[in-house]
């Protein structure tokens, strides 16, 4: 299996701040020689599936676009202080790892295993388990007309395993173009009249988290979260104008992960400063067996995943239309130029932006529209990529 590495800038976000604060002399960062291309391993073993993701470091020093070649990985599976271990991982690209976990047992320990194609071995600390409460409720919070909607989670362990918990989570929202056009271009410009299912209508948008969320109880006399805020979204934003979709994961993980991440994000902070922790100190659980001493960027923690999901229809009034947003609506109402018969190719203005939409009341000249007027597609992330899950025939 070969890893196409992806790479974790954190020597560039370390240091570009200081570099950008008005200094005429070149600055030369010190001590951060052979730090660069340092393995980078990234994941939760969990039920009953884990993902892993390999990368690379990338000194500071190094020109922008420079990586560190390709690392090649033989063999990678999850195993259990018994002996046992799954079957291989599937390379499912970018440097990304899935491996078939099956359910976990509490009563025993796991870590990750992997090897080189150059011998190297590199293994996690084994951990037992740790069974992450579910979580209790997502709820949004928005303050006052104007401010952002804070997506939120409640949880709590009642256990009191952890007082350390992860999340991620994935976004999925419809939404709907200005007008419903009758006509489309196929790939040679050539009018046609959509049939159903076929439009430029209806369209869905999808996102997952990019930022490390972290949430912590040490603080608190109970070991429970609540209205923990994971996310703000503007109201302004099209996401909530038909229907959005948010799917949370939860982890429970240990103090020594919940360090491992909290270091890591000030680190990766594009405010942080020189005097931050150095990336060498960004150390998890991750050994290389076959040379002890060569530093490893990561940390594997062990424990069962939670999820839960919510919709937010349109009717519960989060979506505030804008001014572009109505100015686009005014645009698209009075903006319109005549051309070509349907079926035929469409003149030159569909060359600057206008595209087909209906014929006029004699059907006889075809009224283009701005693009962005019929065409749902030109919306920020919107695909005609409908989820498998989503509510409704709309296509």
């Amino acid at each position: 299996m070969r890893v196409k590495t992806s790479f974790q800038i954190v020597w560039l976000n370390l240091f570009l701040p200081a570099l950008f604060l008005g200094c005429v002399n070149e600055y030369t960062v010190r001590g951060v020689d052979g730090l660069s291309d340092l393995l980078v391993v990234e994941g939760f073993i969990t039920e009953p599936e884990s993902t892993f993701k390999l990368s690379r470091s990338i000194d500071i020093s190094e020109p922008y676009g420079i990586y560190p070649e390709e690392t090649e990985v033989s063999v990678l599976y999850v195993e259990c202080n018994d002996g046992s271990r799954t079957g291989p991982a599937t390379h499912i690209g970018s440097g990304e790892y899935r491996v078939e976990t099956g359910n976990l047992d509490i009563g025993k320990q796991y870590r990750l295993y992997f090897r080189l194609n150059n011998g190297e071995e590199y293994a996690s600390e084994f951990l037992t388990p740790l069974i992450t409460p579910e979580i209790d409720a997502i709820h949004y919070i928005k303050p006052a007309s104007g401010e952002p909607v804070q997506i939120c989670v409640n949880t709590k362990d009642e256990k009191d395993q952890s007082r350390y918990f992860f999340w991620s989570y994935v976004e999925d929202w419809e939404v709907w173009a200005a007008l419903q056009a009758d006509y489309g271009l196929d790939d040679e410009n050539v009018i046609y009249k959509f049939e159903p299912p076929y439009n430029t209508y209806y369209c869905w948008g999808h996102n997952i988290s990019k930022s490390l969320l972290l949430g912590s109880t040490t603080d608190l006399s109970e070991n429970k979260i609540s209205n923990h805020s994971l996310l703000e979204i503007s109201p302004y934003n099209e996401k909530f104008s038909v229907l959005y979709h948010i799917r949370i994961y939860q982890n429970l993980i240990r103090k020594e992960a919940y360090d491992y991440f909290y270091n890591l994000l000030k680190n990766t902070d594009q405010n942080s400063g020189l005097f931050t922790s150095m990336p060498t100190e960004i150390k998890g659980n991750i050994r290389n067996l076959s040379q002890p001493d060569m530093p490893v960027i990561g940390y594997v923690d062990v424990s069962t995943t939670t999820t839960s999901t919510r919709f937010i229809d349109y009717s519960e009034g989060l979506f505030e239309r804008s001014a572009s947003y109505n100015n686009t609506f005014r645009l698209c109402d009075e903006e319109e130029m005549l051309g070509a018969p349907s079926g035929k190719r469409p003149p030159e203005i569909a060359l600057v932006g206008y595209i087909p939409y209906t014929l006029t009341e004699e059907q006889v000249q075809m009224i283009y529209k701005p693009r962005e007027c019929v065409d749902c597609r030109t919306k920020s992330q919107a695909t005609k990529n409908k989820p498998d899950f989503w509510p409704g025939d709309r296509q």
